[in-house]
Formats: C-alpha cells, structure tokens, sequence
C-alpha cells in the first residue's frame, strides 16, 4: 500500500512510493501544514512509515520510522 496522512486528517492512496511522497509534499505545500507521513509496503507488518516536516527555509526533512 502506497498512502500518505497529513496532520489534517487529509490523506490519499497513489500508485507508488514516490508518488506517495510527493502528495504529501504538494499537500503541505499548498496548505501550510508543518507535516504528516507516507507509508509504503504489503501490510502493517511489513510497511514502512517516513515522517515529512517542512522546515523553516521551506524544504522537507524526512525521518524514517
């Protein structure tokens, strides 16, 4: 499953995993949230989430989790 959730609630299903990444980015972007997380993989077991913030100077940090 490749999904992203920002802290808004707001969250979407893509295609893949950088698809997922860049949603979340386009998101934070366009509304001014300071962060939310995409996951990638076959289930809950298995997935992996990364945490997004965007930083002061407007870029991303991205934590693995």
């Amino acid at each position: 499953m490749n999904a992203w959730l920002c802290e808004c609630g707001s969250h979407g299903i893509v295609d893949s995993q950088p698809s997922s990444a860049r949603a979340l980015e386009d998101h934070l972007v366009s509304t001014g949230h300071s962060g939310g997380e995409y996951f990638y993989g076959r289930c809950m077991e298995q997935r992996t989430t990364v945490e997004v913030v965007l930083t002061d100077d407007g870029g991303f940090a991205h934590h693995l989790h």
